[in-house]
């Protein structure tokens, strides 16, 4: 079995507010991924392909 993440993933706050939204590849981050405060607002974006950043914005 592979233990590797692949898909949409999402981490959240104790709160239940989401923390992190990302995509996975292969255990590799692909895609946008998002970072929000605890209240929700976005706070940062960050653009990879196969694991590699290509943007970043805060």
């Amino acid at each position: 079995m592979d233990d590797k993440e692949h898909g949409p993933w999402k981490h959240y706050y104790q709160s239940g507010e989401v923390k992190v939204e990302a995509n996975y590849i292969n255990g590799l981050l692909d895609g946008l991924q998002k970072a929000y405060d605890q209240q929700g607002n976005l706070i940062q974006t960050q653009t990879y392909d196969m694991g590699i950043i290509k943007a970043s914005s805060n």
